[in-house]
């Protein structure tokens, strides 16, 4: 089937009215939630729209498939008759080593200065590699090399020794000046790209803010977002949920299937008064 109209997706809540009239502009794609439907979870974030029991969290459901394998592999997906063939196709197109959909070049997070990508190559600015090495942190000549050891306590490691080494880098290399540092994962390896997600998270929660015009001169006029020292500031999840969805508007490939459980390292890193001492000053 050829769709002539735009697809619509329409919510169907516990107290919706079912009664969906046809348009001649759309074809309406109904969503079935099982949340109530509350106003105010249904409010844009930056340029998107959250929906509360959207089922958001794929990784608890999806078995690792991301949207493009999906359509790419549709038709066989669509033939399994049970669960248990479903899941073992899922599992033989899961197995790819590495996405096509994740591209090795790097991307600016608007409205920031901050550039994040793929690669082991650093920029000739100050640039965090992420996943190339096999201790927590090294530092090179204007470059940053975290990792997550095998077998270590993932939250531990980030909160306490990665994390911290993050801030003390953007802040050595003049941050709050220049708002310029690159962050790269070394391959799309899912944890690794993870890691350059909550790296770029926590850089742009602690110094930007969301709106505002940089006074540096480095920095190109295409940059709307003031670099700020937001350390001793208030910090919500709010203000954390906006930057991400920066992240995903500037390189939604990579930042895809974002695991929630890097996302609760970051909320802990930033909002937790017990971990707060983390944070360089």
């Amino acid at each position: 089937m050829i769709f002539t109209k735009p697809l619509r997706p329409i919510f169907i809540t516990p107290v919706s009215d079912l009664n969906i009239v046809p348009s001649s502009e759309y074809n309406p794609v109904i969503l079935l939630t099982a949340s109530s439907s509350v106003l105010s979870d249904h409010r844009p974030v930056g340029r998107f729209r959250y929906v509360q029991g959207a089922a958001d969290d794929e990784e608890s459901w999806s078995h690792g498939l991301t949207s493009t394998q999906f359509w790419e592999s549709r038709e066989e997906l669509l033939a399994c008759t049970t669960e248990e063939k479903l899941i073992s196709r899922i599992e033989d197109i899961t197995r790819m080593v590495v996405p096509r959909e994740v591209r090795p070049e790097s991307a600016i997070i608007k409205p920031s200065g901050i550039s994040l990508g793929i690669g082991i190559t650093p920029e000739t600015y100050p640039t965090i590699i992420c996943g190339s090495e096999t201790s927590p942190c090294r530092h090179g000549e204007r470059v940053l090399y975290t990792n997550i050891p095998a077998k270590s306590r993932v939250a531990h490691v980030m909160v306490h020794e990665i994390l911290p080494a993050v801030v003390s880098f953007a802040l050595s290399h003049d941050i709050l000046r220049t708002g310029l540092i690159s962050i790269k994962a070394a391959n799309p390896c899912r944890e690794k790209l993870d890691l350059s997600i909550a790296v770029a998270l926590v850089v742009l929660c602690l110094f930007f803010d969301d709106k505002g015009v940089s006074n540096s001169p480095v920095l190109s006029t295409d940059f709307s977002g003031a670099v700020t020292d937001r350390r001793t500031l208030p910090m919500n999840k709010n203000i954390i949920r906006r930057r991400l969805m920066w992240i995903t508007a500037a390189r939604g490939h990579q930042a895809e299937r974002f695991s929630r459980q890097f996302l609760k390292i970051v909320n802990t890193f930033l909002m937790s008064d017990k971990h707060h001492h983390s944070i360089p000053n």
